[in-house]
């Protein structure tokens, strides 16, 4: 059995949920994902030597976050590649990892670093674009290599998506076809509550053969004076 959980940023009304849909299973809730940094990934494979080593990779991500707090998404992700492959934990995993930062008035901004599929933004009016800056290849393939870091203000009531390759990969349609479903959905859904949303899109376009998971985030909409 699954639970889920929303949480609200302390004193700054920002929103995040997370769902977690294990292979087999028909969607459901998730605990609550750790504070920011905000960090997603998935290795191959199904089994528990898999969901073991993608447990070691999260937490040594998080530690290395923790370490230097000054460094960027991209060079964190960097040095995670070059110890996953001295203590050979995975062949190749997707990863993201993503910051927050609110301005001193009130505007968030996001930079973030990512291995694998890109985050998908979603703005109050409907315009849903895949942030495709701060992209590079898997890790494990190229320990030693650099990796970018992206930032991007994000406008006030948008939705930043994050989400493993289970939601848009599927034995009976094209990656093409998944993320392109997945976009449309998510515009669709958008007024939805983060829990609401997360549900709907795990259940309408993601593949239940394959484990999937979301991190939905909400900036809040700030008054207007004047």
């Amino acid at each position: 059995m699954t639970e889920e959980k929303s949480r609200i940023t302390a004193g700054t009304g920002m929103g995040t949920v997370s769902e977690n849909t294990p292979a087999g299973r028909p969607p459901g809730n998730a605990p609550a994902i750790d504070p920011p940094p905000m960090v997603m990934g998935d290795v191959a494979g199904h089994d528990v030597q898999a969901a073991s080593r993608m447990s070691e990779l999260r937490n040594m991500l998080r530690a290395l976050a923790v370490d230097r707090p000054d460094e960027s998404p991209g060079q964190i992700l960097r040095r995670l590649d070059t110890a996953q492959a001295r203590l050979t934990l995975a062949d190749s995993a997707t990863a993201i990892l993503a910051r927050l930062h609110q301005t001193a008035d009130g505007a968030w901004q996001a930079s973030w670093s990512v291995a694998g599929l890109p985050p998908l933004l979603i703005t109050a009016d409907g315009n849903a674009s895949y942030l495709t800056g701060g992209h590079a290849m898997l890790l494990g393939l190229r320990p030693t290599l650099e990796r970018p870091t992206t930032q991007s203000s994000l406008p006030d009531g948008a939705t930043l998506l994050r989400y493993t390759d289970g939601l848009v990969e599927s034995r009976t349609r094209s990656l093409d076809d998944g993320v392109t479903r997945l976009r449309q959905h998510a515009t669709t859904h958008r007024h939805l509550p983060l829990h609401r949303l997360c549900a709907e899109l795990a259940r309408d376009s993601g593949d239940t053969r394959d484990d999937i998971t979301l991190i939905a985030v909400r900036t809040p909409i700030r008054p207007q004076f004047g």
